[in-house]
Order: structure tokens, then C-alpha cells, then sequence
């Protein structure tokens, strides 16, 4: 479905983000127009609203279930989609927007006994880790700090190579003035204007010299 599509496209954007933010070695990415229409938030931001959890370490399921709340996560009986959790005995599922398969928390107490990923359908574990990170949808939360084009949060010794710089930022601006003209025939306030969520031509053209 067009929801479970578009939740999808939020799970890799954050993944390629968070790779990006905590990467040791160059990493290439290759995009298009459309998904680096909207702004990001910064490094400093994502790194902050992030919840780490590692194995063997004391933590209470109580924590991380208030912890999930307070990051927007949906408590639900089984996790579908990112922006899910659910709890069972002294174990919690939890989907974050930072991978693409939802982890499980096993407790022993209040230590952490085991982390994995699982797959949905059959419920059985895909991977172990020392350590996972929680991350909630960035683009739904009301964050204070200005917003970034993707090109500005790489770091600054970044190489850029466009296939038809001009098409690209043509069509960034063709989703620029058509966000502009949605905004204009909504009616609530407290939706975000244009400028503060999506790039414009001349955003992008400053940012990718």
C-alpha cells in the first residue's frame, strides 16, 4: 500500500542518515530529487533524540517503555511498521525509523539479556547485536534547531557528482512551488510552512557548490 510504501521510504532515509552521521570510513549515496526534497534535521539533533540501548547493561523495561512514549512510538499488540512497539512479559518489539527489520529487547531482571532483529511474518530472529539505536520519525516531530538540505549535513570534505544538475534542481523547484501552493489552501496552523520543511532552488544551488 502507498502508507506502508511511504513508511518504508522514512525507515531507509533515517538509516542513510544515521549512517552518515556516525560513519568511520566514505560511504557513497546515490539519490533523487524527491527524496532530497525535504530538509533534515542536524547531526547534533539526531544524535540527541536517538536512544541507544547495549546488551548486558541495567535498564528497566518500565524506562524504555515511558522512553517510547515519549519519542511518539504506538503501543500496539504485535509491530507492523516503524513507529510501533509492543511489550510481552520481559520483552519488548520495537520498530525504529533507523532499520529496516524491528528489534526485540529480551530483559533478565533489569538487564538487558539479548538484542536481535526479527522478521514480521515469521517472528524468528534475522541478527544479534551488542547494541541497538531507537530512532523516532523526524519528519513528525516538532523540533527547535533549523532545518538542513541533505548536501549541507555530509561532512565538509564530501564529493558531490549530479547527472543533470540542472533537471535536478528544475524538479526541486517544481516541488517547491507546489508545496507552496498546498500550504496556501490549508486551512489549520499548525502546519509547518514550505520553507522550513523542503529545499528551494536556490537553497540547493548554494549548498551543493
Amino acid at each position: 500500500t502507498r502508507k506502508e510504501s511511504s513508511a518504508a521510504s522514512d525507515v531507509y532515509k533515517r538509516q542513510v542518515l544515521k549512517k552518515i552521521s556516525g560513519a568511520k570510513k566514505p560511504r557513497i549515496v546515490v539519490t533523487y530529487p524527491q527524496a532530497v526534497f525535504e530538509k533534515i534535521i542536524s547531526q547534533q539533533t539526531l544524535k540527541r533524540i536517538t536512544f541507544k540501548v547495549i546488551k548486558n547493561t541495567t535498564l528497566s523495561l518500565s524506562f524504555i517503555n515511558e522512553s517510547l512514549f515519549e519519542m511518539n512510538f504506538e503501543r500496539v499488540d504485535f509491530v507492523t511498521s516503524p513507529g510501533e512497539f509492543a511489550v510481552r512479559g520481559g520483552i519488548i518489539d520495537v520498530f525504529s525509523f533507523a532499520y529496516q527489520h524491528p528489534y526485540r529487547i529480551e530483559f533478565f531482571d533489569d538487564t538487558v539479556e539479548r538484542l536481535c532483529s526479527f522478521d514480521v511474518e515469521t517472528q524468528r530472529s534475522i541478527s544479534s547485536f551488542d547494541s541497538i539505536e531507537l530512532l523516532p520519525d523526524t519528519s513528525n516531530n516538532d523540533f527547535t534547531d533549523k532545518r538542513k538540505t541533505i548536501l549541507d549535513f555530509f561532512p565538509t570534505q564530501s564529493s558531490f557528482i549530479f547527472f543533470n544538475f540542472d533537471k535536478t534542481t528544475d524538479r526541486l523547484q517544481t516541488l517547491y512551488d507546489k508545496a507552496i501552493e498546498t500550504f496556501s489552501n490549508l486551512q489549520a496552523t499548525t502546519q509547518y510552512p514550505p520553507e522550513i520543511l523542503f529545499v528551494n532552488k536556490e537553497e540547493w544551488i548554494r549548498d551543493s557548490k
